[in-house]
């Protein structure tokens, strides 16, 4: 099951969106067995998908939202479930480098955990009920919706 989040400005058009949750995602896609051969999502997943996805192991991703400790921004990451067929699902993220916003390092060592849904609800709701932060509008809507 997938979900939007979403505030847009009718003035001038800025605005997010946020996909969250494994809608329209494949599993064990083959992407996920290379960015784990380059570290992308650290050591241990490197140790366990770098070879490829073990038989009778799913492996789905979905994005992954942090907020950047520098400038407030949103930064688009990947996380990967992983079901290894006995204890359950497991997850590993992958933080870019930069923020695309600012320009600062995001890898300095930090535990930046991902934004939860509630936290990026709040955020469209936050500029719906005060202002768009690009032009000061208060013509703000947001949009909400879910998929299988």
């Amino acid at each position: 099951m997938g979900c939007l989040f979403e505030w847009r400005c009718r003035d001038c058009g800025a605005g997010e969106s946020f996909f969250c949750g494994g809608g329209f995602s494949d599993f064990n896609p083959a992407d996920a067995v290379e960015q784990s051969k380059c570290g992308d999502f650290g050591p241990a997943l490197k140790a366990l998908l770098g070879n490829g996805i073990p038989e009778g192991w799913s492996v789905l991703r979905e994005n992954s939202y942090y907020e950047c400790p520098f400038c407030g921004g949103v930064v688009l990451g990947t996380s990967l479930q992983i079901e290894d067929g006995s204890n359950g699902w497991l997850e590993y993220h992958a933080i870019p480098d930069k923020c695309p916003s600012c320009g600062e390092s995001l890898q300095a060592g930090e535990c930046m955990p991902p934004m939860s849904e509630g936290k990026l609800s709040a955020r469209c709701e936050g500029f719906a009920s005060t202002e768009c932060p690009k032009c000061g509008s208060k013509n703000v809507s947001t949009s909400y919706g879910s998929w299988d």
